[in-house]
């Protein structure tokens, strides 16, 4: 028999990216399944993001915001609390650090049992490292079950109340189009005989698309028809826009902007690259290699493992520019390589990283926490 459960999943988001798209695919897959799915955010009145509010509507799943003030805004914490009481939610399943210790707080005392995901950890500023080092010991401390997308979120022993569960995806929403392919390069005027080298996430500094503009800068004075695609949108935009004018690189680049709908955008790519300096298990990864296109990518979080340690697409060592200048320019010599990479790269996405996969091992996690 099938015991139906009530989720609630939160985040407190600054826009529409790798988390949000996990907990929107893992939402989605548990309510076609009978149970009852929420999809909340914590709504910062400084800087609103409510992206995946808007995608889960879209999806017909119920949603609902808890607007806050602060970092920490006990109002917010005795509203989720009144909410997690009077729709007997079960299971709050929290995604990022202000989510995780604003939801234990209000469920405190309460019977919602506790599960969150780690995406990954940044380090990114001593703010930023502070803020992740308080959340390893709430999510160790006060929660049910910790998700890890990948065992370097972790340390080197498990605790008791640690898992590790890849991300997974609708392997179904992303294959290989060469018509997809056709319209993408015509509505950016890229020719036929252009080789197009692509990258897709949020314009961080972590992410560090940089680097791979200044790949592009030395491999462009040799290969004319190389051109470089960067979808997606965040705070070193302007960086990147002013690098690429600086670098008279404006007939090698295109920026996109945020893109909803990505398949045919990783299609129209003769090669992907990842050039981050921390991961856990990018979705924008498993996506292009899911449509067949051939990846470099760094070394970094669970990155070698969906490249099968190298089988599956090139590793390169994080912030090092001649080893992934080297691996892009290797491969834009190399049509053999780029088919034996991309039909890998599909093959193994398929059979490791399914939505189904991912949704089965949470479900596990769910009744066990709950003892159905």
């Amino acid at each position: 028999m099938v015991v139906k459960m009530k989720i609630l999943h939160l985040i407190s988001s600054g826009g529409f990216f790798g988390a949000e798209q996990v907990l929107l695919s893992l939402g989605k897959a548990l309510q076609q399944q009978g149970n009852d799915v929420v999809v909340g955010a914590l709504n910062d009145l400084r800087d609103p993001h409510l992206e995946i509010v808007e995608q889960a509507q879209k999806a017909g799943i119920e949603t609902v915001t808890f607007d806050s003030r602060g970092r920490i805004d006990f109002k917010t914490i005795a509203t989720l609390r009144k909410y997690l009481k009077e729709n007997n939610i079960e299971v709050l399943h929290t995604h990022n650090y202000k989510s995780n210790l604003v939801g234990m707080l209000a469920a405190k005392a309460s019977r919602t049992v506790l599960v969150a995901t780690v995406h990954g950890y940044t380090d990114m500023t001593k703010a930023v490292s502070f803020y992740e080092k308080v959340d390893r010991f709430v999510i160790n401390n006060f929660f049910d079950r910790v998700v890890g997308v990948a065992r370097s979120v972790f340390g080197k022993n498990l605790r008791p109340c640690q898992v590790v569960v890849p991300n997974g995806l609708d392997v179904d929403a992303f294959h290989k189009d060469p018509e997809a392919r056709n319209q993408i390069r015509s509505k950016y005027a890229i020719q036929e005989n252009d080789f197009l080298v692509g990258t897709v996430g949020r314009l961080s500094p972590e992410k560090n698309q940089k680097l791979l503009l200044q790949a592009i800068k030395d491999i462009a004075r040799e290969k004319k028809n190389v051109r470089v695609m960067i979808v997606g949108s965040g705070s070193q935009e302007q960086l990147l826009k002013d690098f690429v004018r600086t670098e008279g690189l404006d007939s090698h680049v295109i920026f996109t902007g945020f893109i909803e709908d990505l398949a045919a955008y990783y299609n129209a790519m003769d090669l992907f690259v990842l050039p981050s300096n921390t991961e856990g298990i990018p979705m924008t990864l498993l996506e292009a290699m899911a449509c067949q296109c051939p990846v470099v990518a760094t070394s970094v979080g669970g990155v070698p493992g969906i490249l099968k340690n190298g089988k599956a697409g090139r590793l390169v060592k994080p912030q090092n520019l001649n080893e992934l200048k080297q691996s892009i320019v290797d491969l834009i010599n190399s049509h053999d390589e780029r088919q034996h990479s991309g039909k890998e790269g599909s093959v193994f996405v398929a059979e490791n990283y399914s939505l189904s996969r991912m949704d089965g091992a949470y479900k596990e996690i769910y009744n066990e926490v709950l003892k159905k």
